[in-house]
């Protein structure tokens, strides 16, 4: 995969969206959507960083986007949160692995079996104390507040305010629709 062309990103888009009966989506639109992706995030903006993007989307991002919105219609508060922390072992080629802010919620990240992943790093500690500020301020009221936002803002379909966690130095606030133009993709709506 590594390897990969554009040509090879497109049809193997194509061959996903048929399977999964998403015809209607354009893979070419997906294909050049997710190349611009890699060049915002600041990946190395090959086709296989487009492809890990596209799967990350599929896989992950858009089903948590969905349930955010129905639980929204069903009237409880929703805060969505994107983990944007690349996992600094292995040269970060894991990215922002799924589950990879477990061990920053429970401050496990320093244990001598996940040390290794965040290479005792000072950045994954800033993090991981953000991270059990919020989480214990939304176990205790119900909304999340930490040192860096001192409340997130509830989600709303229309605006689809998304705290980013990252580390300390791009530890962003609150973004509404984060990259808004693959969401419309997917969902339909461009």
């Amino acid at each position: 995969l590594r390897a990969m062309s554009f040509d090879e990103l497109e049809r193997r888009i194509g061959r996903m969206l048929a399977r999964a009966k998403l015809d209607r989506l354009e893979a070419s639109r997906a294909a050049e959507l997710y190349r611009e992706v890699t060049k915002s995030r600041g990946y190395q903006q090959t086709a296989y960083e487009a492809w890990a993007a596209f799967r990350t989307d599929e896989y992950f991002r858009l089903p948590a986007v969905n349930l955010a919105d129905a639980l929204t219609r069903g009237g409880s508060n929703v805060y969505l949160y994107r983990f944007d922390y690349p996992i600094p072992a292995f040269k970060s080629a894991l990215g922002a692995c799924h589950a990879a802010e477990v061990p920053l919620v429970f401050g496990t990240h320093r244990t001598r079996w996940l040390k290794p992943l965040y290479l005792g790093r000072r950045q994954a500690d800033g993090l991981s104390g953000v991270i059990q500020e919020a989480w214990l301020s939304f176990a205790l009221s119900g909304a999340p507040r930490d040192s860096v936002v001192s409340e997130w803002p509830v989600y709303d379909p229309s605006q689809r305010a998304t705290r980013i966690l990252d580390a300390p130095g791009r530890l962003e606030a609150v973004v509404e629709d984060p990259e808004r133009e693959t969401r419309q993709f997917w969902m339909g709506e461009g």
